[in-house]
């Protein structure tokens, strides 16, 4: 792995004194490389070329727009990225300083609003001509579905099993099931085609907005690492995919809390009825359950059935949290 990343750092002309493996997957991974100019990270992505036009494009207006992120480092002919036996490559600056807890409000609301910042910098992006556009957009209805068929699916499946996981996994499925019928039912409600059609509500979404991926720096600013899954999409997925994460590992939020941080993003880009409406949607669509079959029907990992049972109780406790929190949303709507 370090003679790969050896190879690609020749292309940009970078001389490392250390080479850590970060993570190897297939065709991904990443690299932390120390050099006498300081640290960067090296990454190999799957992304098709036509599309890495498209992120490193939009990844470099944001840049421009002021948003904290890491830098794309070129090569000394002007490469973004480089490509070696099949694989792709893009070198950028390493961004330190700590993530943080979002244990306060001001924390959640801080990094809120940066995520308002960026989606409000991103609609000024018009992608070169040259790229393939990467776009979400419109495709929730096609994803209900598909889920809600894997899910009646599931419930034929485990009624021949008689394994402990396979009895649990057809005892909850009806409420799951449910969820994502109320899910579409919202969507509807919500306009949402329209809304897509619209390129007012178009921005480009990180997709893993979470707090892993933010770092707060010595002085105090906050960057936005992993920046190469941008795509066009609703700014409310990256608005759920955050509460989701905090809901699930934070036993101090609350509904008022919510409601301060959807405010806090608001005074920053609007979030009017129907964006509110396909939030609610979204958070209302049971996508960690839905994880959890799809990797079980497919064996996408390796897990013992425990270990499935286990990630299946942690999702059942945090249904009990969302139930509680969310219930009235149309309420909290009220707020804006």
């Amino acid at each position: 792995m370090q003679n790969e990343a050896l190879i690609i750092l020749n292309e940009f002309e970078k001389r490392a004194k250390n080479i850590t493996v970060i993570k190897s997957k297939k065709n991904k991974a990443v690299w932390q490389i120390r050099t006498n100019e300081g640290f960067f990270y090296l990454k190999k992505v799957p992304t098709e070329e036509s599309f890495l036009c498209f992120i490193l494009a939009a990844w470099n207006h944001l840049l421009g727009q002021g948003i904290g992120m890491p830098v794309p480092v070129s090569t000394p002919d002007g490469r973004e990225y480089v490509i070696k036996n099949g694989g792709k490559y893009i070198l950028m600056t390493a961004v330190t300083g700590r993530t943080p807890k979002f244990l306060t409000t001001k924390d959640r609301c801080e990094v809120i609003r940066f995520l308002a910042s960026f989606h409000l910098a991103s609609k000024k992006f018009h992608p070169p001509l040259q790229c393939r556009v990467h776009s979400q957009m419109g495709t929730l209805p096609d994803i209900y579905n598909k889920k809600h068929k894997e899910l009646l699916a599931l419930q034929k499946r485990t009624k021949k099993s008689r394994s402990p996981l396979s009895q649990k996994l057809l005892a909850h499925a009806p409420h799951f099931i449910h969820s994502i019928e109320r899910a579409s039912l919202i969507l509807t409600e919500s306009n949402y085609d329209k809304v897509c059609k619209s390129s007012e509500y178009r921005v480009l979404a990180h997709r893993d907005f979470v707090p892993h991926n933010i770092k707060r720096s010595a002085n105090g600013e906050l960057y936005v690492i992993d920046t190469d899954l941008l795509t066009f999409n609703l700014p409310c997925q990256d608005i759920r995919k955050l509460i989701t994460n905090l809901l699930k590992n934070q036993n101090t939020l609350n509904r008022q809390m919510i409601i301060t941080m959807l405010k806090s993003y608001h005074k920053v880009s609007k979030l009017n009825m129907p964006l509110l409406k396909i939030l609610q949607a979204e958070l209302e669509f049971p996508y960690l359950f839905c994880s959890l079959t799809s990797d079980y029907i497919h064996k996408a990992t390796d897990a013992r059935e425990d270990r499935y049972i286990q990630r299946l109780n942690a999702i059942l406790q945090y249904e009990k949290k969302k139930k509680y929190l969310l219930r009235d949303f149309a309420e909290i709507i009220q707020h804006f």
